[in-house]
């Protein structure tokens, strides 16, 4: 064990003592060690929520994207009127493309 003395301002003290009445903690020593690992944990988390929101921002974008090429879609093959896709040309064309491009 290393012995190292710390000047902790009025607010750190606080949340110490704080910490220490409500987990029946007797030293001051014990409490910090306690918070300063709940601190390193808390931090770990921070930065996974960080990696989390980054992701979730990412779908959204490409989801955007996906909303905006479809819209495309049904606008350039003219779908929105037709109720029977196989009786569009259009669309029966892309697909004719598609299949050829992914044969090929």
């Amino acid at each position: 064990m290393i012995r190292k003395h710390f000047i902790l301002d009025e607010e750190t003290i606080k949340i110490i003592d704080g910490y220490r009445m409500t987990n029946g903690k007797k030293s001051y020593s014990k409490a910090l060690s306690e918070l300063i690992f709940i601190a390193k944990d808390y931090m770990r988390l921070v930065q996974e929520m960080k990696k989390v929101k980054e992701e979730v921002e990412k779908n959204m974008r490409l989801n955007y994207i996906q909303l905006d090429l479809l819209k495309q879609l049904y606008s350039d093959l003219e779908i929105q009127n037709l109720t029977n896709p196989t009786q569009n040309k259009p669309l029966q064309d892309f697909f004719k493309n598609l299949k050829g491009g992914l044969d090929g």
